[in-house]
């Protein structure tokens, strides 16, 4: 649908809507309610990212999934994975609930640091110190590989906690639907060999999720791009040593701005191996006027990102409100489609 039928689509449906109510004289708050019945069939290819909504989505997870449909989001990118639950539900409860409301479930935020195995660990302690990174934990990993290999693949693999812990969460977000897997959470002062490690960390959750269907993003905080090392960022080493078929980024538009990185620059840089969008402001979306979000879609689409997913985190009204308001903005925005 183009943008102007769009528009007088939804203008129509309210129109007649209103008609009839002010003909039967109903109240005004029966009016909204059935103004917001109508702006539900408004659809955009705008997602949401649920952390956004966490505290509502704990209280009345159905009311919020519904609030989220009226307000014309199609996709969801759920963030809070523990014990086996998502959202506090399990999968097959969670993707029930936003299978009847018509929404999505394209992806998920997942988070698990490098874990070390058993006795890489033990034999770290009894080294000097405890970082990640250091001359004897080196060591040992070379002696731990020689041991795995004279072992065989399968008995690393049956022991390894980081493949056990990834193996159980891509199965639950595969009941939910989603296509992507994308981690944020990282180490705080990381070295060039943690940068490293977690390259190699992260196609091997790449290669786990390409077996379920998945693809696995990295989202990269303001922290990640504005840290140098030797005057290469974080991130450059990092995505240097990721495969580019089993790793992939989500660019945040709020983690650019902080980091005072050039999110169009960063996007032409990774062009090909950027799958998904955070639209993030300081607050409502457009409400800084900080972030050039019409050009920034513009260029996310000609690049052939997948999807695009709104992210509120700071509250100037109540955050469905926030959440509706941001929607609206882009949805007013000349680069988005229908």
């Amino acid at each position: 649908m183009d943008r102007l039928s769009f528009f007088k689509h939804g203008l129509g449906r309210i129109m007649e809507t209103a008609q009839s109510i002010i003909g039967l004289g109903q109240a005004v708050n029966t009016f909204t309610e059935v103004v917001d019945e109508a702006l539900s069939e408004i659809k955009s290819d705008m997602g949401l990212h649920l952390p956004t909504l966490d505290a509502l989505v704990y209280e009345n997870a159905e009311q919020a999934l519904r609030e989220l449909s009226q307000a014309g989001y199609t996709a969801i990118e759920v963030g809070s994975y523990f014990f086996g639950k998502v959202h506090y539900k399990t999968p097959e409860e969670f993707r029930a609930l936003a299978d009847k409301y018509g929404l999505k479930i394209t992806s998920a935020h997942v988070h698990h640091l490098y874990e070390l195995p058993a006795a890489q660990s033990e034999e770290a302690n009894e080294g000097e110190g405890d970082e990640l990174t250091n001359e004897a934990q080196t060591t040992e990993q070379e002696n731990e590989a020689a041991a795995v290999e004279a072992k065989g693949a399968k008995t690393q693999e049956s022991t390894n906690p980081n493949d056990e812990w990834w193996k159980e969460a891509i199965r639950a977000h595969k009941i939910l639907g989603c296509k992507y897997i994308t981690m944020q959470r990282m180490p705080e002062q990381m070295t060039r060999q943690d940068a490293e490690l977690y390259a190699e960390y992260f196609n091997r959750i790449g290669e786990l999720a390409s077996q379920e269907g998945m693809r696995f993003q990295f989202h990269p905080t303001s922290e990640i791009l504005e840290t140098k090392i030797d005057g290469e960022s974080l991130l450059d080493i990092i995505m240097a040593g990721c495969d580019a078929e089993k790793v992939w980024l989500q660019i945040d538009t709020l983690e650019c701005l902080m980091a005072n990185v050039d999110c169009l620059s960063l996007l032409q840089k990774y062009e090909g191996r950027v799958l998904t969008m955070h639209l993030h402001d300081r607050g409502t979306a457009g409400e800084s006027g900080e972030i050039d979000f019409e050009k920034l879609i513009s260029k996310a689409i000609k690049l052939k990102v997948e999807e695009l997913y709104i992210e509120v985190n700071s509250f100037s009204l109540p955050p469905m409100n926030c959440v509706e308001r941001s929607i609206n903005y882009m949805l007013s925005l000349p680069s988005v489609r229908y």
